[in-house]
């Protein structure tokens, strides 16, 4: 017992209270008892820092676990903010030389990433789904309702109306308009589009059913003029400005006027993609002059 308690290790000092344990079994002796007590003492003291160590190393590692995660998040976070800056460029350059796949793994890519759509290239946005023949899901995009505005004007010249209108998410679009010449753009799509009846589908909110009213009413389209302050005055009785009553008595008016004209003599069609002017109780089916169908004729103005 004694030779362990010289080298007091944690093992040789539980072997030495082991020892002069035993040894009191066989004789009792004052001096036995005190080294007893030494060793469990000098036990209970390394036991102790033991304790502290293995505390302070697990304290340490939390610490060093700690580091690594932010290093790590961190990390990434430089990642996904280095692909934003990077993505829109790389996916502009491989739309233009006809990589669509590729540009489009990009933009999914960007996407993940969390990347502002506002700085997508809109031009070349529209030209990566028109290679990949799905220009039908661009209005499915999270992208900004500038671009979808653009595009339908674009596509409604080519002649596609169905999809230029589905652009404008069937009207959905107009509540984020800010402007009255996004208005005025939307009411020349729509007249090219041959003034679907979806349009007043979705409820707007009120500002947008004014705002439309007015660039329906600078088109003379008196009839859909009517129509959205129609529904404005059935879901908003309450906001009703002066000018929206006045803009629908202005195409009431004109409605009944149109109505006498018809009784009286033949109406005047003109074509609002050419400007050719043709009589008759109907539009004709086509434009003699462009060959664009009736729904590209409005009345003339008396």
């Amino acid at each position: 017992g004694n030779e362990l308690l010289s080298k007091p290790t944690k093992d040789n000092l539980t072997k030495a209270v082991t020892e002069f344990t035993q040894a009191l079994s066989f004789k009792s002796t004052e001096a036995c008892e005190k080294k007893l007590a030494e060793a469990k003492a000098a036990l209970k003291q390394k036991e102790e820092e033991w304790q502290r160590n293995i505390k302070l190393g697990l304290q340490g590692g939390a610490g060093l676990a700690v580091l690594l995660v932010i290093i790590l998040v961190f990390g990434k976070a430089r990642k996904k903010a280095k692909l934003r800056a990077t993505l829109p460029l790389e996916i502009r350059n491989e739309t233009l030389s006809g990589n669509y796949e590729r540009a489009m793994k990009y933009y999914n890519d960007y996407k993940a990433v969390g990347g502002d759509p506002k700085k997508l290239p809109r031009v070349e946005m529209m030209e990566l789904f028109r290679g990949l023949q799905a220009l039908s899901d661009l209005p499915k995009e999270n992208l900004p309702y500038e671009y979808l505005l653009s595009y339908a004007s674009t596509i409604v010249q080519e002649g596609n109306h169905k999809l230029a209108f589905t652009m404008l998410r069937s009207g959905r679009l107009l509540d984020e308009f800010r402007s009255p010449a996004e208005f005025d753009t939307f009411a020349e799509i729509f007249i090219k589009a041959g003034r679907p009846e979806m349009l007043f589908a979705a409820k707007l909110t009120p500002a947008a059913y004014s705002s439309l009213a007015e660039a329906l009413f600078k088109v003379n389209d008196h009839e859909n003029c009517g129509k959205a302050c129609s529904l404005k005055k059935q879901f908003y009785a309450d906001k009703m400005s002066p000018r929206d009553s006045e803009l629908l008595a202005a195409c009431q008016k004109k409605r009944a006027e149109l109505a006498e004209a018809k009784k009286n003599s033949k109406l005047k069609w003109r074509c609002i993609n050419c400007g050719q002017v043709v009589e008759g109780d109907l539009a004709p089916e086509s434009c003699p002059g462009c060959m664009h169908p009736r729904e590209h004729f409005q009345l003339a103005e008396k």
